[in-house]
C-alpha cells in the first residue's frame, strides 16, 4: 500500500473514507488487438483504470501492428500525459513492460514520471534498426501505435 505524506495507518483506521486514501500500487493492462492494417481502420481503444503509481502492460502475442511492414517487433513505449512525454525501451521478445516511476525517461524537459494520475496516451513504438557497417544514420524514425487511457478517480 502507498500512503500519502503525513498519513499513517493509525489515523486512517478511524477515517471512514480511509480506503480512498490508499492508492493502488499498480494496474495490469493487456494490450488489445485493434489494428486493422489500413488508414482509418483502427478501433478507438480507451483503457479505463483507477489512479495508480505503475502499469504492468502485458503485450501478449497481440497483432504487433507493423511487424509485416517493418520486419520488426515493438521495442519502445511512450507515455504522454498533458504536454509531457516519457519513453522506455524494452527487448522485442519481452511480453510485459513495467511503466513505473523509474522506468520511463523524460523527453524534452518533462519532469520525472509522476505515475498515472491524469488521462493520457500509451504509444507502442518500433524504433529503427541500428546502422550496419559504415552506414551513417541521421534520421531516427519511430513508428508509434497509440491508444488513450482514462483515469477514473481523479481528484475534484
Amino acid at each position: 500500500m502507498i500512503l500519502g505524506k503525513g498519513e499513517n495507518l493509525l489515523t486512517l483506521s478511524a477515517d471512514p473514507n480511509a480506503i480512498a486514501k490508499l492508492d493502488p500500487l499498480f494496474i495490469r493492462l493487456t494490450v488489445d488487438m485493434a489494428h486493422k492494417h489500413g488508414p482509418g481502420q483502427d478501433e478507438a481503444l480507451t483503457y479505463e483504470f483507477k489512479k495508480c503509481g505503475a502499469v504492468y502492460l502485458n503485450l501478449r502475442d497481440f497483432d504487433r501492428p507493423f511487424r509485416k511492414e517493418l520486419q520488426k517487433e515493438p521495442d519502445t513505449i511512450n507515455v504522454r500525459i498533458g504536454k509531457h512525454v516519457w519513453i522506455t525501451f524494452f527487448k522485442p521478445e519481452d511480453k510485459e513492460v513495467v511503466l513505473a516511476r523509474d522506468t520511463p525517461l523524460p523527453l524534452a524537459g518533462a519532469p520525472p514520471f509522476p505515475g498515472f494520475k491524469e488521462d493520457g496516451y500509451i504509444l507502442i513504438g518500433y524504433s529503427p534498426p541500428p546502422p550496419t557497417g559504415d552506414q551513417k544514420k541521421d534520421l531516427y524514425l519511430f513508428v508509434l501505435w497509440m491508444t488513450k487511457f482514462t483515469v477514473t478517480d481523479k481528484g475534484p
